[in-house]
């Protein structure tokens, strides 16, 4: 969404610094982010804003940075919630959706029936005295209905309870447009210009490299239908890109990837598949397709891995592809057998050492005084 895009570059340079967002932040997930991580009572309706890495690697809170409206509207509702107030703003585009920015300390103009410009200040991060910090929580909300009066009634009634439990009010799936992961998470390695995205949208980037490897356009149909918001990932590099998206919550398809022909064994396909084990887990099964006759090499690693699987689908063998299913942590484990090997020999070198340790110090016990 272009005003969500343009709405947040304008945030991070206000604050000076990239939003850092964790997987329980985002649309969708089931488990908090705060206190002790616990599974949330219901999952994630928005996305949430609490802090921001600089380049220089300093954290900056949120805080009492001004939050301004992503969209122009006509504020609807404001109620209070668990730290501060909600407030509900009915777009100018779509009579039936509405923004909603919670747990904020709101600006006095921003009184239900006044009108809201682009950029206009709604207020401010509320200060949190509970476990969760402070922060600016997010969601897009649609009506069932159009009706002037119908909607009248759904927020004459809304609270921070009730949005949950109405069956009038749904949440549209939402992310933050970009996220960039910084080098450092000990699942990644190689190529440090990696780009994450989970928005759902194709880039310009990313299509001018399947060109490239492919020699064709990408089926922008097909990646609509497959790339939703929130359920996909498109990682890509300078010279390679990986798009997976989910199969219910237990497998991620590997839909396409590739790297291009003169940059192949440069680090770019380590570098994308561990940024995508550290996006969905080592616990996901991953299931990918190649085609032998083009990516004999991947064939034959794919083949190669323990505890993998042939799954190929009706049509599969007509078009030349073969597909597999392997669990994450055996994919890592194939990234980076040459790091767990020696993390091995250095623990049974340190278990010979201290086993010899131990059976000198009882022998010197066995001695007679």
């Amino acid at each position: 969404m272009q005003a969500l895009s343009e709405w947040l570059r304008e945030l991070e340079a206000t604050v000076g610094g990239t939003v850092v967002q964790e997987p329980g932040m985002e649309y969708g997930a089931a488990g908090a982010w705060w206190g002790d991580k616990k599974l949330r009572p219901q999952c994630h309706e928005g996305v949430d804003i609490v802090q921001f890495q600089t380049r220089a690697g300093a954290t900056v809170p949120l805080g009492n940075t001004s939050v301004r409206a992503i969209e122009r509207g006509r504020v609807v509702a404001r109620f209070p919630d668990f730290i501060g107030e909600t407030l509900v703003v009915q777009r100018g585009t779509a009579q039936s959706e509405f923004w909603l920015y919670a747990h904020m300390t709101l600006a006095e103009q921003a009184a239900v029936g006044t009108s809201v410009e682009c950029g206009d200040v709604v207020g401010c991060a509320a200060v949190s005295s509970k476990k969760c910090p402070s922060h600016l929580h997010l969601s897009l909300m649609r009506a069932t209905t159009d009706e002037a009066s119908s909607l009248a009634h759904i927020l004459a009634d809304v609270s921070w309870m009730s949005i949950h439990s109405t069956t009038t009010l749904s949440f549209v799936p939402i992310m933050l447009p970009v996220l960039i992961k910084e080098p450092g998470d000990w699942l990644c390695r190689g190529p440090k210009d990696v780009q994450v995205r989970t928005d759902g949208r194709l880039s310009e980037h990313l299509l001018a490299l399947h060109r490239r490897v492919f020699g064709n356009d990408i089926d922008v149909e097909a990646w609509v239908q497959r790339m939703a918001p929130g359920r996909s990932w498109s990682i890509t590099t300078s010279h390679g890109f990986i798009a997976v998206h989910l199969r219910g919550e237990e497998v991620a398809n590997v839909w396409r990837s590739g790297v291009v022909k003169e940059e192949r064994g440069a680090g770019h396909f380590h570098a994308l598949v561990s940024h995508l084990l550290s996006e969905v887990g080592l616990w996901r099964r991953l299931t990918m397709t190649t085609r032998p006759a083009k990516f004999g090499k991947m064939f034959r690693i794919l083949s190669s891995l323990r505890f993998g699987q042939r799954c190929d689908e009706p049509g599969d063998a007509a078009s030349g592809k073969s597909r597999f299913s392997v669990p994450g942590w055996v994919v890592f484990a194939r990234l980076r057998w040459r790091t767990l090997a020696t993390i091995g020999l250095a623990a049974g070198i340190a278990s010979c050492g201290a086993a010899t340790f131990a059976v000198r110090l009882a022998r010197r016990g066995l001695k007679p005084e």
